[in-house]
Protein backbone atom coordinates (compact mmCIF):
# COMPACT_ATOMS: atom_id res chain seq x y z
CA UNK A 1 0.00 0.00 0.00
CA UNK A 2 0.83 3.68 0.11
CA UNK A 3 2.72 3.52 3.42
CA UNK A 4 4.89 0.52 2.52
CA UNK A 5 5.66 1.99 -0.93
CA UNK A 6 6.84 5.20 0.78
CA UNK A 7 8.83 3.56 3.58
CA UNK A 8 11.26 1.81 1.20
CA UNK A 9 12.08 5.05 -0.64
CA UNK A 10 14.93 7.26 0.48
CA UNK A 11 12.54 9.97 1.76
CA UNK A 12 10.83 7.28 3.84
CA UNK A 13 13.20 4.99 5.72
CA UNK A 14 15.13 3.68 2.72
CA UNK A 15 14.71 0.00 3.57
CA UNK A 16 11.96 -2.56 3.65
CA UNK A 17 10.78 -3.71 7.08
CA UNK A 18 10.30 -7.41 7.68
CA UNK A 19 6.67 -8.46 7.63
CA UNK A 20 4.70 -11.22 9.26
CA UNK A 21 2.95 -13.51 6.82
CA UNK A 22 -0.14 -14.87 8.51
CA UNK A 23 -1.14 -14.89 12.13
CA UNK A 24 1.22 -15.77 14.93
CA UNK A 25 3.69 -14.52 17.46
CA UNK A 26 7.40 -14.26 16.72
CA UNK A 27 9.60 -15.18 19.66
CA UNK A 28 11.94 -12.30 20.45
CA UNK A 29 10.14 -9.86 18.17
CA UNK A 30 10.41 -9.09 14.49
CA UNK A 31 13.98 -8.26 13.43
CA UNK A 32 14.18 -5.39 10.96
CA UNK A 33 17.20 -4.60 8.75
CA UNK A 34 19.84 -2.49 10.53
CA UNK A 35 19.63 0.13 7.75
CA UNK A 36 15.94 0.67 8.54
CA UNK A 37 16.66 0.98 12.27
CA UNK A 38 19.51 3.44 11.67
CA UNK A 39 17.38 5.55 9.32
CA UNK A 40 14.47 5.53 11.80
CA UNK A 41 16.78 6.76 14.57
CA UNK A 42 18.19 9.45 12.25
CA UNK A 43 14.65 10.69 11.50
CA UNK A 44 13.99 11.04 15.23
CA UNK A 45 17.29 12.87 15.81
CA UNK A 46 16.34 15.47 13.18
CA UNK A 47 13.02 16.24 14.92
CA UNK A 48 12.70 19.06 17.43
CA UNK A 49 10.94 18.58 20.78
CA UNK A 50 7.62 19.67 19.33
CA UNK A 51 7.75 17.09 16.55
CA UNK A 52 8.97 14.38 18.95
CA UNK A 53 5.89 15.09 21.09
CA UNK A 54 3.61 14.59 18.08
CA UNK A 55 5.54 11.48 17.01
CA UNK A 56 5.24 9.93 20.47
CA UNK A 57 1.49 10.57 20.60
CA UNK A 58 0.90 9.14 17.13
CA UNK A 59 3.09 6.10 17.81
CA UNK A 60 1.15 5.38 20.99
CA UNK A 61 -2.18 5.68 19.16
CA UNK A 62 -1.17 3.63 16.13
CA UNK A 63 1.20 1.25 17.94
CA UNK A 64 3.42 1.67 14.88
CA UNK A 65 6.44 3.91 14.32
CA UNK A 66 6.04 3.61 10.54
CA UNK A 67 2.36 4.61 10.43
CA UNK A 68 3.03 7.47 12.87
CA UNK A 69 5.92 8.75 10.75
CA UNK A 70 3.83 8.52 7.58
CA UNK A 71 1.12 10.70 9.17
CA UNK A 72 3.68 13.11 10.67
CA UNK A 73 5.36 13.58 7.29
CA UNK A 74 2.05 13.96 5.44
CA UNK A 75 2.39 10.77 3.40
CA UNK A 76 -1.09 9.70 4.54
CA UNK A 77 -3.96 11.53 6.17
CA UNK A 78 -4.81 11.02 9.82
CA UNK A 79 -7.81 8.90 8.77
CA UNK A 80 -5.61 6.71 6.58
CA UNK A 81 -3.27 6.28 9.55
CA UNK A 82 -6.19 5.29 11.77
CA UNK A 83 -7.44 2.83 9.16
CA UNK A 84 -3.99 1.27 8.72
CA UNK A 85 -3.48 0.92 12.47
CA UNK A 86 -6.87 -0.73 13.01
CA UNK A 87 -6.65 -3.51 10.40
CA UNK A 88 -6.12 -6.32 12.92
CA UNK A 89 -8.69 -5.09 15.43
CA UNK A 90 -11.27 -4.45 12.71
CA UNK A 91 -10.74 -8.01 11.44
CA UNK A 92 -11.31 -9.32 14.97
CA UNK A 93 -14.50 -7.26 15.27
CA UNK A 94 -15.69 -8.63 11.94
CA UNK A 95 -14.94 -12.18 13.07
CA UNK A 96 -16.14 -12.03 16.69
CA UNK A 97 -18.30 -8.92 16.94
CA UNK A 98 -18.06 -5.51 18.55
CA UNK A 99 -17.88 -5.24 22.35
CA UNK A 100 -20.03 -2.29 23.33
CA UNK A 101 -18.28 -0.06 25.83
CA UNK A 102 -14.96 -1.48 24.64
CA UNK A 103 -14.23 -1.53 20.93
CA UNK A 104 -16.56 1.36 20.17
CA UNK A 105 -14.88 3.57 22.77
CA UNK A 106 -11.42 2.55 21.51
CA UNK A 107 -12.43 3.60 17.98
CA UNK A 108 -13.81 6.92 19.23
CA UNK A 109 -10.83 7.71 21.47
CA UNK A 110 -8.34 6.78 18.74
CA UNK A 111 -10.02 9.18 16.33
CA UNK A 112 -10.14 12.01 18.85
CA UNK A 113 -6.49 11.58 19.93
CA UNK A 114 -5.24 11.31 16.35
CA UNK A 115 -7.10 14.40 15.22
CA UNK A 116 -5.87 16.32 18.28
CA UNK A 117 -2.28 15.53 17.24
CA UNK A 118 -3.10 16.58 13.68
CA UNK A 119 -4.38 19.95 14.95
CA UNK A 120 -1.17 20.30 16.98
CA UNK A 121 0.91 19.54 13.85
CA UNK A 122 -1.01 22.15 11.86
CA UNK A 123 -0.35 24.64 14.65
CA UNK A 124 3.37 23.82 14.45
CA UNK A 125 3.43 24.10 10.65
CA UNK A 126 1.89 27.55 10.87
CA UNK A 127 4.83 28.95 12.81
CA UNK A 128 3.73 28.53 16.40
CA UNK A 129 6.78 26.74 17.80
CA UNK A 130 9.66 28.14 19.79
CA UNK A 131 7.87 30.59 22.09
CA UNK A 132 5.85 32.47 19.50
CA UNK A 133 2.12 32.47 20.18
CA UNK A 134 2.31 30.59 23.49
CA UNK A 135 0.52 33.21 25.57
CA UNK A 136 -2.71 31.19 25.62
CA UNK A 137 -1.10 27.85 26.43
Amino acid sequence: GKIMDWVVKEEGLGAEPHRIKGIGMIKGGLKHPQELIDNAKAKLRRMDYWEITAMQSLTMEFKSYIIALAVLEGVVTPQEGIDASRIEEDANIEQWGLVEGGHDLDILNNGIATRAVWCYLEWLRNGRRGGEGQEGI
